[in-house]
């Protein structure tokens, strides 16, 4: 008997220790991770947004490209290639174009040498050795303009995509993420020890009729066992991606120094010390070799790297991703050293090495690179239901607060509800407001995307300040539905107004686009509107009974 009684005991200690750390992690992360999964629900979809946003139709261009020329047109507006890591990819963030960029050359002279330049010398040699990031058209190859004047970073689905990872924090925002990453894994799976004995029945129970705090416990228990694969995967790779800096260390341990381990990790990534000036080998030929085996049909996109152009340790990397139905990875890579085009390491779509491919398959699972639509589709709705159950969460902590034993930071406790309430609902709306705004400020616009960013945080602390000033979490819930309902409907609206492109006639235009963006919003919105009328102020069961038993 005694045996039992520890045993009993010792088994209550445990569960309390998982239950307050599911509690306590899962209180500190979730502001974040509702921003996280809410913001990376659309970064899903940042190419067709950014499409979206500047009015691209669909286009398709094979990677039967002229590289040389390409080479040859960008060393026409006076850039010193030599020394150069130069990428060249077709790139859907600024429009259907191809995209050339590249860092400044290795071998700059000094300052005191440029001092000592006549003015036109100086002005030559700064554009010389400047930054390079140019947009071709694909066919004529003519230089359309510099690409920071249509930088694809100034994109809203750049800003959602950096905001999925709080890079708008400078520095430590991409940590701050990972950090989130690993609280939500100790989060997910404290919380599935604590309902492992009962996690079939718990799923399959909703006590409709019961008190408030038991109605979002079981949403919450119900839905979150609905998501654990995804939820765990995105944890895994959240961490991962947020984290990775702490990789090289360990990878530094056993190679020695940061070259050699990017090399073996992502050997696309490597950098190659210049050796002095040597003709090249042209470029088509060796990319046309890298994708000799690989169906065109197959191919998702790619990129060609030269590595120090024009010196004789000068490499050309080329990096492909298909759409493989033998290997999860679907990427294929091929290195060559371009003084006599010699083949330095290729390998197919189906000969990945583990680490090549183990990164690249975080990336495809992370960002649900694979299996088209569909899944992107699936992955979208599944970061929706994880945000509802990260506030039912907070809801049954709130609720539970509201007992008499709390009474003496009742205060305290509404204001932080109200807080948090505000500043995660109020994140729908906001993006709602970002993507009409989008379309009223015309495109050639000085300071267009500043001009965005304000509008679209502003709104989104508004909302948090409202929340904190009526501290009604229903009203709160209510408002931010009704708000995104309105604004989501009236986005392709706004869209055909300010460009033509109403949705019936986008599509049959080309512009795919424009026309899955267009409707999507309009369903999220009729939804929204149609959630926040039906929506009404939960009561508990207890209360409402004798109401009916005196009728």
């Amino acid at each position: 008997m005694k045996g039992k009684k520890e045993n009993k005991e010792k088994s209550r200690r445990l569960y309390n220790v998982f239950f307050n750390t599911h509690t306590v992690s899962g209180i500190v992360i979730s502001m974040g991770l509702y921003i996280i999964f809410l913001a990376g629900a659309f970064a899903l979809y940042q190419n067709h947004i950014n499409n979206w946003e500047i009015n691209a139709p669909e286009a398709y261009f094979t990677p039967d490209l002229d590289y040389d020329r390409i080479l040859e047109e960008v060393a026409k507006e006076g850039y010193q290639l030599y020394g150069r890591d130069i990428t060249i990819n077709l790139t859907s963030n600024s429009g259907r174009y191809i995209s050339v960029f590249s860092s400044r050359p290795a071998n700059k002279i000094s300052n005191d040498s440029l001092s000592k330049l006549s003015k036109e010398d100086s002005i030559a040699y700064t554009k010389a050795t400047a930054r390079l990031d140019y947009i071709l058209e694909p066919g004529t190859y003519k230089l359309v303009t510099p690409a920071n004047t249509n930088d694809a970073d100034k994109r809203i689905g750049r800003l959602l995509t950096k905001l999925h990872y709080f890079q708008q924090i400078p520095v430590v925002g991409i940590f701050l993420s990972g950090f989130v990453s690993i609280f939500f894994l100790f989060s997910m799976v404290s919380g599935v020890i604590i309902h492992w004995k009962k996690i079939v029945s718990n799923f399959f129970t909703f006590r409709l009729r019961s008190t408030i705090k038991n109605l979002w416990t079981d949403a919450h228990t119900a839905l979150g066992i609905l998501g654990i694969p995804f939820q765990l995967m995105y944890a895994l790779t959240g961490t991962a991606f947020g984290l990775g800096i702490v990789v090289f260390p360990i990878a530094m341990m056993l190679y020695g120094n940061v070259n050699k381990s990017t090399e073996v990790l992502l050997p696309e990534r490597a950098k190659y010390k210049l050796m002095g000036e040597s003709p090249n080998v042209a470029i088509n030929p060796l990319v046309q070799d890298a994708m000799v085996d690989i169906p065109e049909k197959d191919i998702e996109n790619w990129r060609v790297m030269i590595k120090a152009f024009g010196d004789k340790n000068a490499h050309l990397d080329v990096v492909v991703h298909t759409e493989s139905k033998e290997d999860f990875s679907g990427k294929a890579t091929a290195t060559y050293k371009l003084s006599n085009g010699a083949v330095v390491r290729k390998e197919s779509q189906n000969e990945s090495s583990y680490r090549t491919a183990s990164v690249e398959y975080f990336q495809r699972l992370h960002f649900a690179n694979f299996g088209g639509h569909i899944i992107r589709a699936i992955y979208f709705l599944l970061a929706l239901l994880t945000c509802f159950v990260i506030i039912t969460g907070v809801m049954i902590w709130l609720t539970a607060r509201e007992k008499k034993t709390y009474a003496n930071k009742a205060k305290f406790n509404k204001n932080v509800g109200a807080i948090y309430l505000g500043a995660c609902l109020g994140l729908f709306p906001a993006i709602a407001v970002l993507f009409i705004i989008t379309k009223v400020l015309p495109m050639e616009m000085e300071n267009r995307f500043a001009i965005i960013n304000w509008v679209f945080f502003g709104f989104w602390l508004t909302y948090l300040l409202y929340g904190f000033v009526i501290k009604d979490y229903h009203k709160i819930n209510k408002h931010a539905l009704l708000l995104t309902g309105f604004f989501g409907v009236v986005i392709p609206i706004i869209n055909g107004l300010v460009t033509g492109l109403w949705p019936w006639k986008s599509l049959p235009q080309g512009y795919v686009d424009s026309f899955f963006v267009d409707v999507s919003w309009f369903l999220l919105g009729a939804i929204s509107l149609w959630v926040g009328l039906k929506v009404k102020r939960l009561v508990t069961y207890k209360k409402e009974m004798p109401k009916k038993n005196q009728s």
